[in-house]
């Protein structure tokens, strides 16, 4: 059990750093619908774009409150096993 602590905040870190990467390739998708919507000449085109772009943004916005939440989980439980200069930086950072 002494690792179990560890183990769980490592497992939160991977689960932050997935999220994160998520949340950056929503944002990607969202800049290729905002140029899609740019060449088209067909308004109704045009606004599904936007919209996608809208939802594919607010998706990010989730998978990074997701992460946030993840990271936070993370540092409390290294903080709790004794690694608390560790988590203390990371916060600061």
């Amino acid at each position: 059990m002494p690792g179990a602590i560890l183990a769980a905040a490592i497992s939160d870190l991977l689960v932050c750093a997935l999220t994160a990467f998520l949340g950056f390739m929503s944002l990607s998708e969202a800049e290729q619908y905002r140029s899609l919507a740019r060449e088209q000449t067909d308004q109704d085109l045009t606004n599904l774009h936007w919209a996608n772009a809208s939802v594919v943004e607010n998706a990010a916005v989730v998978d990074f409150i997701i992460a946030g939440v993840f990271a936070a989980v993370a540092l409390a439980l290294l903080s709790r096993r004794g690694w608390g200069p560790i988590a203390q930086t990371a916060l600061s950072l």
